[in-house]
């Protein structure tokens, strides 16, 4: 696959000894989560969402290795667009009307996705309260033939002020889930498993699966904390490992050397100006 992370929790026995009526209750059928119970979902959630910001750091870097020609300039390299301060005039080959154009040029189909920071997401975020400008265009309405998503991991997957315009599948995330089927369940002592979380993708919230390992610490046992990578020492307990594998499908070669869309991979990389 390519992509694996995993990051793990743990909760102590004298945790859970501070809340022995509501950990008790938490086994009712029908009575309300436990303060224990919320916390824990709590840091089940925030470590999903930290392992999540990871794996995009990740895909960013298998994505900026594998962006095609636009057939334009006639290489993979990021091409300049300047967003036009002089609303007086109308230039052609200037803003998102080239990129709509460079888009149709490479044959893509479908709604475009955009994927940037810096200048072209504050443009984007500016379309909300624009009108028609003085050179009667309406760059809303230009705005709308795009899918736009701000990530700030742009700026150092491919540079500042860049944005990558993707065709709809041109790049797709394949998931293998390892603790699933007769993977799954009790091995020796630790209990294997996959479980859904709604996390926040984008402007979306999806649902997304996870590995997990569950394992009892009968002792104190030394382990690597996620965040500062240093070791600490965690008292007996129970220890969650939530992990995740995947890898990036981008399109390799869909046309002959022949063909004037070789190398044309879907994907399609800019720089943006703003003068």
């Amino acid at each position: 696959m390519g992509i694996f992370r995993q990051i793990g929790l743990h909760i102590e026995d004298e945790t859970i000894a501070q809340y022995p009526v509501e950990a008790s209750a938490a086994a009712n059928v029908g009575t309300p989560s436990s303060s224990l119970m919320n916390d824990f979902l709590l840091a089940i959630k925030e470590s999903a969402d930290a392992l999540l910001t990871g794996i995009n750091q990740d895909l960013w870097v298998n994505q900026a290795a594998g962006i095609g020609i636009n057939q334009r300039s006639g290489n993979n390299l990021a091409q300049g667009i300047n967003l036009v301060l002089n609303t007086t005039n109308n230039p052609l080959n200037q803003g998102l009307t080239q990129v709509l154009t460079d888009y149709q040029l490479n044959e893509s189909t479908g709604m475009p996705k955009m994927v940037g920071t810096g200048l072209i997401h504050n443009h984007m975020l500016q379309q909300r309260a624009k009108v028609a400008d003085q050179s009667g265009i309406n760059t809303p309405i230009l705005a709308n033939g795009f899918e736009f998503f701000q990530d700030p991991h742009v700026a150092t997957s491919l540079g500042a002020n860049q944005a990558l315009v993707l065709e709809p599948e041109a790049a797709q995330i394949v998931e293998y889930m390892n603790y699933k089927g007769f993977k799954g369940g009790q091995k020796g002592s630790d209990f294997f498993f996959t479980f859904f979380l709604p996390m926040q993708v984008s402007d979306r919230v999806r649902m997304v699966e996870f590995d997990a390992q569950l394992i009892y610490r009968p002792c104190p046992t030394t382990e690597t904390d996620a965040y500062y990578g240093t070791s600490t020492t965690v008292n007996k307990g129970w220890t969650l490992i939530i992990s995740k594998e995947l890898g990036l499908f981008l399109i390799d070669q869909a046309y002959r050397a022949t063909d004037r869309l070789t190398g044309n991979r879907g994907t399609y990389r800019y720089t943006f100006t703003n003068t």
